[in-house]
């Protein structure tokens, strides 16, 4: 549980900065910037869903936050591992996956 009262308090501070419900467009420092809170964020929820945690206790943090939810429901489509090593694999990937759409989305 201390784990998804961190996935909120993370996700209520990246909620400030995200200006859009999309991946920003012109490539700017601040859209950067704004992918790897994207990255951090994927990390997270993947990181949570590796360990257990309730798609529905993650989509309820989502506070109606469209990309929130679409990261949530994508890591939920990854299996859950069982050794620590694939599970942090996999939030890495994730993470790599999120961010390379974000930094496309800008070119």
């Amino acid at each position: 549980m201390m784990r998804l009262a961190g996935i909120v308090a993370f996700s209520l501070m990246l909620s400030a900065s995200f200006a859009t419900e999309s991946f920003a467009q012109d490539g700017s420092a601040d859209e950067r910037a704004s992918c790897a809170n994207y990255g951090d964020l994927a990390e997270s929820i993947m990181s949570n869903r590796q360990l257990g945690i309730a798609l529905s206790q993650m989509m309820a943090v989502s506070e109606g936050n469209e990309t929130f939810e679409m990261m949530v429901m994508r890591a939920y489509d990854v299996p859950q591992f069982s050794s620590e090593g694939m599970r942090s694999d996999a939030a890495s990937r994730f993470r790599n996956e999120i961010e390379i759409e974000c930094f496309k989305a800008q070119r």
